[in-house]
């Protein structure tokens, strides 16, 4: 105990100050730290919960945005109205032309990547879009990917490829009758309408008959001008076969308008290096035009549901679901089944390795193929993954069609 004198008018009296023992500091010093230990322990829990909870999330919204769009695409593929007939002028002898990717009758189509059929087992080593050779895929019409995507798709992963239709409106017939070996016809184009642009692949006819053809020329909003058939030049490509003549001698009173726009979905490496869903516009040109969609789509299984039943007795309902290199009809295929491996943006550095084993297009082994994002020799990483599954029926397709060339 220490003593402090102080001087109180004069007199001077003694007061004792009572200090901390030593066993009193140990004991605040512990209840102290046991606080801080506490807090900082609550600190860090809550702030992993929400890291995770966020990656978690993003993986979430991703994958409802990336089927939201295949799902509309893929559901409204094919569509020409009232038309059971449709004739395409499409240069089909031009380097540029790829049947897989204006699937004009089956309204889609795609490729599928070698050793991925279900049942099957794929290993990712690799997510570079150059280390695997393009005829590592095959479509119904052929083996090879295109040129537009050659470089560009993760090797293990499907490509899609689909035709979405649109009514135009605000384009008209100008004139009283087309004559049918005429290569133009003639369309005014109201002021709140979109231009037509050189290169755009058009659709014009009736109920009866339908022709479908790639202009090269331009008719801006507010404008009357000509559509014009030619050949392939410069970026208009694959241009249209030459002195072919109109099906029919179209009139105004019964003509419509509709754009074709071929597009291809794949997995590609995003600006982010991370795999991510790409979508490839073909509307200007068969060079293509690519567009980064969703992050973090690791790979991308594709199945084809096709009626098998004979034509007399089509019913429009999928009897067997395969690959597209197993679609011996494209025009038979009337749904469509899509499983995306999604990924978490970031990988989580609280969760353990993730060495898991992935099913991709179904439930059972045998209907499913399996994924196998990290081999042994890879040592597992620490992204958390997720399959989305769904199965769009093509209502458009529910309809007799045919399709004649030239």
């Amino acid at each position: 105990m220490i003593s402090c004198q102080y001087n109180f008018g004069g007199a001077r009296k003694l007061f004792p100050i009572r200090g901390f023992t030593i066993i009193e500091l140990i004991t605040a010093v512990a209840i102290s730290s046991v606080l801080i230990l506490g807090i900082v322990s609550v600190y860090s829990t809550t702030k992993r919960a929400n890291t995770l909870q966020n990656e978690y999330g993003k993986l979430q919204e991703n994958a409802r945005f990336a089927m939201q769009l295949l799902t509309h695409d893929i559901r409204g593929a094919g569509f020409s109205g009232c038309v059971p007939h449709i004739r395409s002028f499409l240069d089909t002898n031009s380097g540029s032309y790829d049947s897989s990717l204006i699937p004009l009758a089956s309204g889609v189509t795609g490729w599928n990547f070698n050793g991925t059929d279900p049942n099957q087992s794929y290993t990712i080593t690799s997510l570079s879009p150059t280390s695997v050779a393009v005829g590592s895929w095959t479509s119904p019409s052929k083996t090879g990917l295109p040129a537009s995507l050659a470089g560009k798709v993760v090797p293990g992963s499907d490509v899609l490829t689909l035709v979405q239709s649109q009514t135009m409106p605000g384009v008209q017939l100008n004139g009283s009758v087309t004559p049918l070996t005429s290569a133009n016809i003639s369309v005014t184009v109201s002021p709140n309408a979109p231009p037509i642009t050189a290169g755009q692949i058009i659709m014009v006819g009736n109920c009866d008959q339908s022709d479908v053809f790639q202009t090269t020329t331009t008719v801006n909003s507010g404008q009357t001008s000509v559509l014009t058939r030619g050949v392939a030049s410069g970026k208009i490509s694959p241009g249209n076969i030459p002195s072919a003549s109109w099906t029919k001698s179209y009139v105004p009173t019964s003509t419509d308008f509709v754009t074709i726009n071929p597009l291809a979905y794949y997995i590609g490496t995003g600006a982010s290096g991370q795999p991510s869903l790409f979508r490839m516009d073909y509307s200007q040109s068969f060079a293509g035009t690519p567009m980064e969609l969703v992050e973090g789509v690791e790979n991308m299984q594709i199945l084809y549901g096709v009626d098998t039943t004979s034509a007399s007795l089509q019913d429009y309902i999928p009897d067997q679901y395969v690959t597209a290199n197993n679609v011996a009809n494209p025009n038979r295929i009337v749904s469509v089944r899509i499983s995306l491996l999604i990924r978490t943006p970031r990988e989580i550095a609280s969760r353990p390795l993730n060495t898991t084993n992935y099913q991709l297009g179904g439930a059972q082994v045998s209907t499913s193929t399996q994924v196998i994002p990290n081999p042994p020799a890879k040592g597992g990483d620490k992204f958390s993954r997720k399959v989305y599954t769904t199965t769009i029926y093509m209502r458009n397709m529910a309809t007799y069609r045919n399709l004649t060339q030239g």
